[in-house]
């Protein structure tokens, strides 16, 4: 049994929590990656992807902080034509979004903007996607859902093999750990779910890959509400999508989460206890991990 921890430290106060690893080809192999990702360096890429914790990221904060990000790649190069205002609709986020692939290009075949962009702009065009998704976070969920994103420099990412798909699944469980989304674009069921008709086609990429990034959900939830509506988007769409190559029942559309971790709880605190304590903080300060 492989176990790891993420650990929160802020202001003499420390959050240490566990999670143990599936015993699924997925999970053993995501966790050996993750073994060796910490051998190779513990540096967190990004450590402040916590979404629906408390206030901490107000939309107006987003916002501001959005309209930094865009004045300073256009002062760079001129390339993205808005200065946001509140309310953002779902419409102008997919048009930021695309401006972030044509800027960014593939992990394999970045673009000749990000290529040619300095160090500092680089920065901002990361930055500039995260916070596209943390906007989107709070303005498509009525009810807050709170999730953790966690990236590592520098880290390679893995084909995921036929039998690796079986384990998608459309649930989400509170405390779970899933492969996080490691491509420039956007699965499908983003597509779907955001009504985006502007996505390049280049860009709708269901996920095939793993790393040991990884999201954490502390929120429980399913598609499977919404999976007839996505059987009539794709019925309208049918002929472009079978032209990318995509077709209905065909388990690499990647459709769902890709599960590999759960959280040890407490049996004497509620999922509400560890929502709170984690809204304490800012940043996670260090993954670790172990094996038995």
């Amino acid at each position: 049994m492989t176990t790891f921890f993420v650990e929160f430290e802020e202001n003499n106060n420390k959050l240490v929590l566990e999670f143990i690893v599936y015993e699924t080809p997925i999970g053993v192999k995501w966790a050996e990656e993750l073994k060796a990702q910490l051998l190779r360096t513990e540096e967190l890429f990004e450590n402040d992807r916590l979404y629906n914790f408390g206030n901490n990221w107000p939309t107006e904060k987003i916002v501001s902080k959005l309209n930094n990000c865009i004045q300073s790649i256009n002062e760079w190069k001129e390339f993205i034509p808005y200065k946001l205002d509140i309310p953002v609709n779902q419409e102008i986020l997919n048009q930021l979004h695309k401006y972030f692939e044509d800027m960014r290009g593939g992990v394999l075949s970045p673009g000749e903007f990000w290529n040619e962009a300095p160090k500092n702009i680089k920065k901002c065009i990361s930055d500039y996607n995260v916070l596209i998704h943390r906007l989107e976070d709070k303005q498509n969920n009525l009810i807050a859902r709170p999730r953790i994103v966690i990236t590592f420099k520098s880290r390679p990412r893995h084909l995921l093999n036929d039998n690796d798909f079986d384990y998608f699944s459309k649930n989400i469980n509170f405390g779970e750990v899933y492969v996080n989304y490691c491509e420039v674009g956007k699965p499908l069921w983003d597509v779907f779910k955001d009504d985006d008709n502007i996505v390049g086609e280049h860009n709708i990429r269901p996920l095939k890959y793993y790393s040991s990034d990884m999201s954490i959900y502390f929120t429980t939830g399913s598609m499977n509400s919404k999976m007839h509506l996505f059987d009539q988007w794709w019925h309208r769409n049918e002929n472009f999508l079978n032209s990318l190559g995509f077709y209905k029942g065909d388990k690499k559309l990647a459709i769902g989460l890709l599960p590999v971790a759960k959280l040890v709880k407490d049996p004497t605190f509620n999922n509400q206890y560890y929502i709170d304590e984690i809204s304490k903080y800012n940043t996670i300060s260090k993954v670790r991990i172990k094996n038995d």
